[in-house]
């Protein structure tokens, strides 16, 4: 661990020689979570068309997580120093940039969501010794998140979009998106309003296709 203290002859942070030792450092959380499968089957009524039937398949899942807050006197896991002439203080860990991180700082009390759809179709063909064969539309179309009840502001996290689908045997693709739901000033400052006043459903700050 690396302890730091306010130089007053410098004015500076000044970092302390390394100690080297065996520290424990622990974590815990809780969670539990449900999910479930709605289905939806429609069939066409005329036998001679080529599509049999459209299958909808709706994964909804819905967890709760909760961990307490490393950062208190406690677990010593975190310290404050004096950061400047005014008095003011900074929080630092003295196990920062080992290689397995500090716990992190602040509660958490979420509720993690995600629905999961999958999309198929039944058509006729003669290359199946059953007469059909069935269509993969959308293998999975995926939106997630989730909302800390504990935090002070921006309770709602980023949106997680995905989507797959097979194009031939051989041949798929992928599609990935985070939505951030929160307005920004026109200085790129992120504010505690959702974009949805605005009739927005968020604003884009990752993509990726494969």
């Amino acid at each position: 661990k690396q302890e730091r203290q306010w130089n007053p002859e410098t004015q500076t942070v000044d970092y302390l020689a390394p100690e080297y030792g065996f520290y424990r450092l622990y974590n815990y959380n809780f969670s539990v979570s449900g999910s479930t499968k709605l289905y939806g089957m429609y069939r066409f009524k005329n036998p001679k068309a080529k599509v049999k039937a459209i299958r909808h398949v709706i994964t909804p899942t819905v967890g709760f997580s909760y961990a307490p807050d490393f950062s208190k006197q406690k677990y010593g896991y975190y310290k404050v120093v004096q950061s400047d002439t005014t008095g003011r203080v900074q929080v630092y860990s003295p196990f920062e940039g080992n290689a397995y991180g500090v716990p992190s700082s602040g509660r958490s009390a979420a509720i993690n969501f995600s629905l999961k759809q999958n999309l198929e179709m039944k058509v006729a063909s003669d290359r199946d010794t059953t007469g059909t064969r069935i269509l993969k539309l959308i293998d999975d179309l995926t939106i997630s998140g989730s909302y800390n009840f504990l935090a002070d502001s921006m309770n709602l996290s980023n949106i997680n979009l995905s989507f797959r689908t097979t194009i031939t045997q051989n041949f798929g693709i992928q599609l990935s998106a985070t939505l951030d739901p929160y307005q920004v000033t026109p200085e790129g400052r992120r504010i505690n309003k959702l974009a949805w006043a605005k009739g927005r459903p968020g604003r884009i700050t990752s993509t990726g296709w494969s």
